[in-house]
């Protein structure tokens, strides 16, 4: 899935995790910290002080802060 800028630095739908236990609501815009890259299209973010794992087709940098907007929040996923 190719990124769709939004605004500047927002993306939609490039960020997939499953059960982040993070209470987010749809359309909130929020940033996240790239702390690891645990294999090819994963990632581990903190957002909000709370580490979840996630996959992308972007390629990220640990350290790279990244500006996301929720574009679905479901109990068992979230895509930003």
């Amino acid at each position: 899935m190719d990124a769709i800028p939004l605004l500047n630095n927002y993306y939609q739908g490039v960020i997939k995790s499953l059960k982040t236990g993070l209470s987010l609501k749809t359309g909130e815009v929020l940033s996240a910290t790239v702390t690891a890259r645990l294999e090819a299209a994963r990632y581990e973010l903190q957002i909000r002080g709370q580490r979840i794992q996630a996959a992308s087709s972007l390629n990220l940098k640990t350290g790279e802060v990244l500006q996301l907007r929720v574009d679905q929040a479901e109990p068992q996923a979230l895509i930003l």
